[in-house]
C-alpha cells in the first residue's frame, strides 16, 4: 500500500487501536460545584506513514519509497461555569491540518518523484452543558456528564499531484473549497482524586461529525474524477480518521490552582516503541486548567 489513497487508509486503521492511556478532549475539564474553570488546550499531530511490511498484500520493490506525513496544531481556550449539579461551557479553537505524499521511484537510473499536499486550517465555537447526577457519591469521587457541540469553520485546499519524470508537471491545479462543519458530543468521566492534588480520570467520549456540506461538493466534483478522489481521501482523513467512540485513562497533577492534564503525555511514553515501524507518531496532547471559586 503505497499509494495515497493506500497509506491514508492504513492511518485511519491505526486510528482504531488507541491507547488506554490518553488525555480526555478539552470538554472533558469542567469545574466542581461553584467553580469557574478557564482552560486551555494545545495538540500537536506529527505522524509519518510508510508502507507495512506485516500486511500479507506487501511485495518488496527494489528503489520505491513512500510516505504520508501528517501533521499541525491546534490551539482550544475554553471557560466553564458550575452552579450546583449543572453548568455551561463555552470554547474556542484554531488549527491547521496538513497531509503530504510523497512518491520515489529509482530504478535501472530512472526516476519518478510524485507529492501532493492537502492543507485544512479551520475555526471553531462551541457550547457545552455538564451535569453531576450524583453529588455526593463521595468526597474523592466525581461523576460528570457532558452534553453539546460546537461549529466549525474551514478552509480546505487540496493540492495539486506534481509529477516528476524528466521534467515536473501538474496533473491539476490546487482547488479551495470553505464549508461548515457540525460536530455533536456526549461523554461521562470519573475523577478519583487519591492524593491530595493527583487525580485518576476514566473517560468516555461519542463524537459524530457532520460533514454533509462538503461530502455533498464531493459528488459534484463527478465531472472531475482526480479532484473528486482527492477530496473523498481528504475528508476521510481529517474528519473521520477518529473513532466515534472514544475511551481512555487520564491523569492530572494540581499545582495550587493549576490543573496539568497528562494522560496524552504517559500514553505517547507508554506506546513509544511498541507500535508499528510502518507508523511513527511524535506528536502530543497536553491540557492545562485553572479552577477559581465563585462567589
Amino acid at each position: 500500500m503505497r499509494s495515497n489513497e493506500g497509506l491514508r487508509a492504513q492511518f485511519v486503521e491505526n486510528n482504531k487501536n488507541q491507547a488506554l492511556y490518553g488525555s480526555a478532549p478539552l470538554t472533558h475539564i469542567s469545574p466542581d460545584q461553584n467553580q469557574i474553570t478557564y482552560a486551555l488546550g494545545f495538540e500537536w499531530p506529527d505522524y509519518t506513514i510508510t508502507a507495512d511490511t506485516e500486511d500479507p498484500s506487501y511485495q518488496e520493490q527494489e528503489g520505491v519509497d513512500a510516505s504520508l506525513k501528517i501533521s499541525g496544531w491546534s490551539v482550544a481556550p475554553h471557560l466553564a461555569v458550575s452552579l450546583k449539579n449543572i453548568g455551561l461551557g463555552f470554547s474556542v479553537g484554531r488549527g491547521e491540518k496538513k497531509a503530504a505524499y510523497e512518491y520515489n521511484v529509482n530504478y535501472g537510473g530512472n526516476s519518478t518523484f510524485i507529492a501532493q499536499e492537502s492543507k485544512l486550517a479551520y475555526g471553531d465555537v462551541g457550547l457545552l452543558a455538564y451535569f453531576i447526577p450524583y453529588p455526593k457519591i463521595s468526597k474523592g469521587l466525581r461523576a460528570t456528564v457532558i452534553l453539546g457541540g460546537r461549529s466549525i469553520n474551514a478552509k480546505h485546499t487540496v493540492g495539486a499531484t506534481t509529477a516528476s519524470y524528466n521534467s515536473p508537471s501538474s496533473s491539476f491545479s490546487d482547488q479551495i473549497y470553505r464549508y461548515n462543519v457540525n460536530e455533536l458530543n456526549a461523554g461521562l468521566n470519573l475523577k478519583f482524586k487519591i492524593l491530595r492534588r493527583f487525580a485518576i480520570i476514566p473517560w468516555a467520549d461519542y463524537r459524530y461529525t457532520d460533514t454533509s456540506a462538503i461530502d455533498a461538493t464531493a459528488e459534484e466534483e463527478a465531472g472531475n474524477s482526480i479532484n473528486k478522489t482527492e477530496l473523498q481521501n481528504d475528508i476521510e482523513l481529517f474528519w473521520h480518521s477518529q473513532p466515534e467512540v472514544r475511551y481512555g485513562i487520564d491523569f492530572s497533577i494540581q499545582i495550587m490552582r493549576l490543573e496539568i492534564n497528562i494522560g496524552g503525555l504517559l500514553g505517547a511514553l507508554a506506546l513509544s516503541g511498541n507500535g508499528k515501524e510502518s507508523v511513527s507518531d511524535d506528536g502530543f496532547i497536553i491540557n492545562f486548567a485553572i479552577h477559581q471559586k465563585g462567589n
